[in-house]
Protein backbone atom coordinates (compact mmCIF):
# COMPACT_ATOMS: atom_id res chain seq x y z
CA UNK A 1 0.00 0.00 0.00
CA UNK A 2 0.89 3.30 -0.58
CA UNK A 3 0.74 4.44 3.21
CA UNK A 4 2.27 7.35 4.27
CA UNK A 5 4.41 6.89 7.73
CA UNK A 6 5.59 9.58 9.74
CA UNK A 7 8.92 9.79 11.10
CA UNK A 8 9.76 11.49 14.50
CA UNK A 9 12.98 13.52 14.91
CA UNK A 10 14.43 10.52 16.80
CA UNK A 11 13.70 8.15 13.59
CA UNK A 12 15.14 10.17 11.28
CA UNK A 13 18.41 10.87 13.11
CA UNK A 14 18.64 6.71 13.98
CA UNK A 15 18.59 6.29 10.29
CA UNK A 16 20.60 8.89 8.82
CA UNK A 17 23.29 7.85 11.62
CA UNK A 18 22.64 4.06 9.58
CA UNK A 19 22.68 5.63 6.47
CA UNK A 20 25.91 7.03 6.97
CA UNK A 21 27.39 3.83 8.32
CA UNK A 22 25.66 0.91 6.44
CA UNK A 23 24.51 3.23 2.85
CA UNK A 24 21.51 3.55 1.54
CA UNK A 25 20.29 -0.32 0.28
CA UNK A 26 20.99 -1.11 3.48
CA UNK A 27 19.24 1.65 4.68
CA UNK A 28 16.40 1.35 3.07
CA UNK A 29 15.42 -2.06 3.57
CA UNK A 30 15.82 -1.91 7.43
CA UNK A 31 14.17 1.06 7.81
CA UNK A 32 11.59 0.30 4.99
CA UNK A 33 12.32 3.98 4.02
CA UNK A 34 12.53 4.99 0.37
CA UNK A 35 15.89 6.61 -0.60
CA UNK A 36 14.99 9.81 -1.71
CA UNK A 37 13.43 10.81 1.59
CA UNK A 38 17.04 9.87 3.11
CA UNK A 39 18.18 11.96 0.42
CA UNK A 40 15.86 15.29 1.17
CA UNK A 41 16.33 14.87 5.06
CA UNK A 42 20.23 14.44 4.16
CA UNK A 43 20.20 17.57 1.96
CA UNK A 44 17.70 19.43 4.54
CA UNK A 45 19.74 19.06 7.48
CA UNK A 46 23.26 20.10 5.47
CA UNK A 47 21.39 23.51 4.50
CA UNK A 48 19.84 24.57 7.97
CA UNK A 49 21.57 22.89 10.34
CA UNK A 50 24.34 25.88 10.82
CA UNK A 51 21.37 28.19 9.84
CA UNK A 52 18.81 27.41 12.75
CA UNK A 53 18.80 24.76 15.46
CA UNK A 54 14.89 25.05 16.07
CA UNK A 55 13.78 22.72 13.46
CA UNK A 56 11.05 20.15 13.74
CA UNK A 57 9.84 17.60 11.69
CA UNK A 58 6.20 16.59 9.35
CA UNK A 59 4.95 13.72 7.97
CA UNK A 60 4.26 15.23 5.05
CA UNK A 61 6.91 16.70 3.46
CA UNK A 62 9.46 14.72 5.86
CA UNK A 63 10.51 18.61 7.19
CA UNK A 64 9.62 21.80 7.88
CA UNK A 65 11.71 24.51 9.91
Amino acid sequence: SKHRKSWSETEIETILQHYQQHGITATVRHFNVSSSMIYRWQVFLQKHVKMDSNLSFDDKSGLTL
